[in-house]
């Protein structure tokens, strides 16, 4: 099954951030595949800086990051969110460059990927 996930957790609720990691590692402990983590909301800020969020000793960003990079599935950030939190856009371009491995789409990205999914789960 292809699954695509929503957060919307801020990053001041890292346990929130933890348990989305531990479903997709389970999934794929299943053979199931993620398709796109969405970051949405206050999430965003886990993409736009450097965080150092760590949980039962994991770095939750540098987690994401490998296991997205693992399993070639994208870590998204929604583009009208990361303009809330200082993002701006200039000339098409993103006056701030965000962490990398992490990419700045559209709502309509996340709702392409819903459809190219079995499933759809929201963790915020």
């Amino acid at each position: 099954m292809i699954i695509t996930l929503l957060i919307k957790a801020p990053i001041n609720q890292p346990s929130r951030h933890l348990t989305a990691l531990r479903y997709v590692i389970a999934c794929y402990q299943r053979r199931h595949q993620i398709a796109e983590v969405f970051f949405l909301d206050e999430a965003v800020q886990f993409g736009i800086q450097q965080v150092s969020l760590t949980v039962d000793g994991k770095k939750l960003q540098a987690e994401w990051l490998a296991l997205a990079k693992q399993h070639r599935f994208k870590l998204t950030l929604c583009a009208n969110a990361c303009e809330h939190f200082g993002v701006e856009t200039r000339n098409g371009k993103f006056s701030q460059t965000v962490v990398d491995g992490f990419t700045i789409t559209s709502l309509l990205q996340y709702f392409a990927s819903c459809g190219r999914s079995g499933k759809q789960l929201v963790f915020g």
